[in-house]
């Protein structure tokens, strides 16, 4: 069934729907908060990456607003500790990512954008 899924879907439609979404979205954010990365050429995104100080607060909040954020990377390798991961825990810590898979609308978009705005002091 999975390999009938991903043959039907147009993969060029999706990437550039998401990019387009990913675009839509940054611009609605300059100013209110930090986007993590530029797009590269012919990357199909999964979320629109952002930096935040209260990640959880910021995700439980969206949720309740109907807004799935991706609380991405909040776990890691205890190993790992022994080598100077400074920037991954910084990520860990703060890097959330928002929605803008290819079956939002500009409207759900915009309304991500707001919902961002209104939780400004989490940021």
């Amino acid at each position: 069934m999975s390999q009938r899924l991903a043959c039907s879907a147009d993969a060029s439609a999706v990437r550039d729907a998401r990019r387009a979404n990913f675009r839509y979205l940054q611009e609605r954010l300059p100013g209110r908060v930090h986007v993590a990365r530029e797009l590269t050429a012919g990357a199909c995104p999964l979320f629109l990456p952002i930096l935040v100080r209260q990640k959880r607060d910021i995700a439980d909040s969206l949720y309740a607003r109907g807004v799935t954020a991706i609380e991405f990377w909040n776990y890691g390798d205890q190993a790992a500790k022994r080598f100077d991961a400074v920037d991954a825990e910084y990520l860990r810590d703060h890097l959330l990512g928002l929605p803008i898979h290819q079956q939002l609308s500009e409207t759900q978009l915009d309304y991500i954008a707001n919902q961002m705005q209104d939780l400004q002091a989490l940021l």
